[in-house]
């Protein structure tokens, strides 16, 4: 391609500044592009030589339409960024978009600055507001990613020239110390949870399911003929997709105790093969947050807090209710499964392969206390032996 001879010419603008030009030859016609840095000009200087004359003007065009969009979207507020971007999302699980629409929401006067104008303070000051608001440390994070993610996105636009939300300090995740109930606490426990949900808890306890497993059973999962379940799938990606369970060994078969084989019988009962056994009052499949609530509300009565009573239970029975202090996760019900297992004898190879670890080492390392109290009980034995 020809190079013509052009040059980047500074004029001085009326307010004292200096602008630059450049002329060019189009269709046998003069005409300049003037630009607000020596740089820019140089820049069409070079596409011109490089791609033509129409060509680089069609992507100057364009660039700075874009430069506008990107002016007007500076006008935005943080709210409504977040909410034109889930608007935006493609291939994207709906419990997504409703967890990032439901965190602008939720922001306050800060979801209402506009994005030119949010710095780090800002970020900062969200971090501390969900500290306030009694939000766990891995929801802090969780939704705080969110809100980094929409500023990362703005700022790879062009809207904003950096993303404040870059280097913000967020709480250090809690070790959670492994507690579990005697069978006595887990009858309490039943007892104070909301009705509903009681044969979905008590089949938590008694078959060691992780939550995306248990909430993604199907009727056609479940053996009335052998008496099992089989576990082929899971909600993974934080609850956003059905996949095939996280390791291999995790995709297994378990036999279920006598209990759980009536209470799945039960809610199995009149569904299809595709149709989940557990799900919620109204249907739907059941979500970690929905039934986080539904067991920190039993946690609390569990734990001595008397001021909510639950309209199942007699105000003469409320008042009579054990007073249990363990602040235990969903999660725990699963360890309280091992740990029974492990405590009435169960070889640890078989726990590993019933809890579906990726690794009987996993197993060991996990519930190794409870090993080294069979191992001393079974020394006392032999001491006592005769």
């Amino acid at each position: 391609m020809q190079i013509t001879k052009r040059k980047v010419e500074p004029v001085a603008t009326k307010n004292g500044g200096v602008h630059y030009r450049v002329r060019i030859f189009r269709s046998g016609k003069s005409t300049v592009r003037t630009f607000s840095t020596y740089t820019k000009a140089q820049q069409f200087n070079e596409q011109v030589d490089r791609i033509g004359v129409d060509n680089a003007i069609a992507n100057l065009h364009m660039e700075r339409a874009q430069t506008e969009r990107n002016r007007n979207k500076r006008k935005t507020t943080l709210r409504e960024y977040m909410l034109q971007h889930v608007d935006g999302l493609i291939n994207v699980n709906e419990q997504y978009k409703d967890f990032i629409a439901s965190v602008a929401n939720s922001l306050g006067t800060i979801g209402d600055l506009r994005l030119r104008d949010i710095e780090k303070e800002d970020m900062e000051r969200i971090v501390t507001e969900l500290i306030k608001s009694g939000n766990a440390p891995k929801t802090i994070r969780n939704k705080f990613r969110a809100i980094a993610g929409v500023m990362k996105k703005a700022h790879q636009s062009g809207i904003i020239l950096s993303n404040p939300a870059y280097g913000v300090r967020l709480p250090r995740l809690e070790h959670h110390q492994m507690q579990t109930l005697e069978p006595d606490e887990i009858r309490t426990l039943l007892e104070i949870m909301h009705p509903h949900y009681r044969d979905f808890t008590q089949t938590l306890f008694r078959t060691g399911l992780r939550f995306g497993e248990i909430t993604a059973l199907e009727v056609g999962h479940f053996d009335k003929v052998h008496r099992t379940l089989h576990i082929e799938q899971a909600w993974g990606d934080r609850g956003r997709k059905l996949q095939t369970p996280k390791t291999e060994r995790s995709n297994r078969i378990i036999n279920v105790p006598p209990d759980i084989y009536d209470i799945l019988t039960a809610h199995c009962k009149g569904k299809t093969k595709l149709t989940r056994i557990f799900s919620t009052i109204n249907g739907h499949r059941i979500k970690s947050d929905a039934y986080h609530k539904v067991w920190q509300k039993a946690l609390r009565i569990l734990n001595g807090d008397r001021t909510h009573r639950p309209a199942h239970i007699t105000p003469q029975r409320f008042k009579e209710l054990p007073i249990i202090d363990k602040h235990i996760r969903i999660h725990d019900a699963r360890h309280t499964y091992a740990s029974m297992l492990i405590n009435n004898g169960t070889p640890i190879a078989t726990v590993s392969d019933l809890l579906g670890h990726a690794d009987i080492q996993i197993t060991a390392k996990r519930y190794s206390h409870l090993q080294d109290a069979g191992r001393k009980a079974a020394l006392k034995a032999l001491g006592d032996a005769p």
